[in-house]
């Protein structure tokens, strides 16, 4: 945005409370490593009518895509490479495992065992006793360094099981399943 008259900073100046935020300009590219690409068709063409983007994060052997858009819980081909022949688990909140755990379970038919670990939802269920609940999970599932980690929903969820995966045996794979993108 343009700097105001009067600002006393010569910057930018929120606009009044309720008003909305207008952005100018063409978006801007803050990654070079990424690259819009578009996931493969299912078959009967089922990406028609729910457009992805998938973007590749370039790091050499640790590239790794990100899709967004509506339909990823229908597109088993996104996780049954990483899953196949692996223990999951899916970390969750009582709001969000409800509606769409399930579907992701269904996805998940090459895995060796999935382990459903629902968190309670909330800001203030971010502490240790709740990550420590995903570390209990993991191992009275016998969980080992080939896991992997999947969580489903976003904020929380994605806290804590993110650190949890960073920190089960030196870090597991993890999968960021957020059901929101704002």
């Amino acid at each position: 945005l343009p700097p105001r008259q009067g600002s006393p900073t010569g910057g930018v100046t929120p606009p009044a409370r309720g008003a909305p935020l207008r952005v100018r300009g063409p978006p801007r590219r803050y990654n070079p490593g990424l690259s819009n690409t578009r996931p493969p068709a299912m078959p009967g063409g089922a990406t028609a009518n729910r457009p992805m983007r998938a973007l590749q994060v370039s790091l050499g052997d640790r590239s790794y895509p990100i899709v967004v858009g509506a339909g990823a819980l229908e597109r088993r081909d996104l996780l049954e490479p990483i899953v196949a022949g692996r223990s999951v688990a899916i970390v969750s909140n009582t709001t969000v495992a409800p509606l769409y755990a399930g579907r992701l379970r269904a996805m998940l038919g090459g895995a060796a065992q999935v382990v459903d670990v629902v968190l309670p939802d909330g800001e203030a269920h971010k502490h240790w006793q709740t990550l420590n609940g995903i570390f209990d999970a993991l191992l009275a599932a016998r969980f080992d360094r080939n896991s992997v980690l999947v969580a489903l929903g976003g904020g929380v969820v994605g806290d804590m099981a993110g650190f949890a995966a960073a920190v089960y045996q030196r870090g597991i794979d993890f999968v960021q399943g957020p059901t929101t993108l704002l």
